[in-house]
């Protein structure tokens, strides 16, 4: 089973303006050397760091100094890669609101992307992405502690946010995560975690980081967690896992 994973692809700003808008440059430029790796795998997961719509408005213009949003042309770059899922708890799927959001989750879904940790509502930000491999089944489960404001609840779309400290997980987290992760073993043969958490452009790992990542990996079994987002850190290998940290 060889699964391809990435940390943040992000098509917004100035990606958008050159490439994705841009009729002259074909979808398979932005990957370059990369698009052999993808298209090796058998299955492709990514972080995807921006929205993709053409719908909203900068949420917190004045105080927030990025915002990612990507054109619908953006999906041709991802199905030339082949990606096969995306994961949407991070701190730009919002940056154009929830009407942004919930127009790309259904520009996703008609494009046949399976997709994590975001949703119209609590539970489908929950909800694993799912995938029969080769070697077995897997589950994808997405979350992120940037943006409290985002988090989803069972009537409003938004994330599937965590709060954690150096002892892990805080309540009510600990409880929805437990039982998010044995609901996805109890679908697939590999669990994976995709936690988009920490400071930004941080150095070492910090200390309720890692605690985060032993919370994510709540009651053992087959599970890799991948922390993603800027240069890679550190790396953390258990018998029943392993980290990785991307900050």
């Amino acid at each position: 089973m060889h699964i391809a994973l990435t940390g943040d692809v992000m098509l917004g700003r100035m990606v958008n303006e050159s490439v994705i808008e841009n009729p002259a440059v074909h979808p398979e430029a932005l990957w370059g050397d990369l698009l052999p790796v993808m298209r090796r795998a058998d299955c492709r997961l990514i972080n995807l760091e921006c929205v993709i719509s053409n719908r909203g408005a900068p949420w917190h213009p004045t105080t927030k100094a990025f915002h990612f949003r990507a054109g619908p042309r953006a999906l041709d770059v991802l199905r030339v890669a082949g990606i096969d899922g995306v994961m949407l708890a991070n701190n730009h799927v919002l940056d154009y609101g929830r009407e942004a959001l919930m127009d790309c989750l259904a520009r996703l879904d008609r494009a046949g992307l399976a997709r994590a940790g975001a949703g119209a509502t609590l539970g489908e930000a929950h909800a694993p992405a799912l995938f029969n491999l080769p070697g077995g089944a897997v589950a994808c489960v997405a979350l992120t502690d940037n943006e409290p404001e985002w988090e989803a609840t069972q009537h409003t779309a938004g994330v599937n946010y965590v709060a954690y400290n150096e002892r892990g997980l805080a309540p009510p987290y600990r409880a929805r995560m437990a039982e998010l992760l044995v609901s996805a073993r109890r679908q697939a043969d590999v669990v994976i975690v995709s936690a988009h958490v920490g400071p930004n452009w941080g150095g070492a790992v910090t200390r309720d980081a890692g605690a985060g990542s032993r919370g994510a990996r709540l009651g053992g079994g087959p599970l890799l967690g991948t922390f993603q987002s800027h240069p890679a850190r550190h790396r953390m290998v258990s018998r029943e896992s392993h980290s990785l940290f991307r900050r």
